[in-house]
């Protein structure tokens, strides 16, 4: 599970590159409309609302954009995109 800072990070992340707003994605990760605005206003959220949208970002992950350096994990797709890993040595 991600914690309060990192989720925050991933749909900040996940907003600029879909171009929704806090509002939506809180909305499409874990049905709560005011979770990521509360969050950066400081206020904490239920471990479940965390779990909900830590799992929807890992699954919904925008194949060309980068998974956030300071996230560890990501998705893993078979050919490797979006995965948080350093490039294999030739």
């Amino acid at each position: 599970m991600f914690t309060a800072a990192q989720t925050l990070t991933l749909a900040q992340a996940y907003g600029a590159a879909t171009g929704m707003s806090l509002y939506r994605v809180g909305i499409a990760a874990c049905n709560n409309n005011k979770i990521f605005r509360r969050m950066e206003d400081g206020f904490g959220c239920h471990t479940g609302s965390l779990e909900r949208a830590g799992a929807f970002f890992v699954e919904h992950w925008p194949e060309d954009t980068p998974w956030p350096a300071s996230v560890p994990g990501g998705p893993s797709n078979a050919d490797g995109a979006g995965q948080n890993t350093a490039p294999a040595a030739a």
